[in-house]
């Protein structure tokens, strides 16, 4: 019974690591997808000046 128990809770923190990961790389990725719309956008706003 305890021994099922932490290896539940061990599984568990696994599995709160791997999403604390997860939501840091989400968190990378909307940064540079950001940037990358801005650069679009600086971009088209050139472009309709030429």
């Amino acid at each position: 019974m305890v021994g099922h128990l932490q290896e539940q809770a061990h599984l568990l923190e696994a599995m709160q690591t791997q999403e604390a990961q997860l939501l840091r790389q989400l968190a990378e990725q909307t940064k540079q997808r950001e940037a990358a719309e801005r650069q679009l956008a600086d971009m088209q706003t050139e472009n309709e000046r030429l």
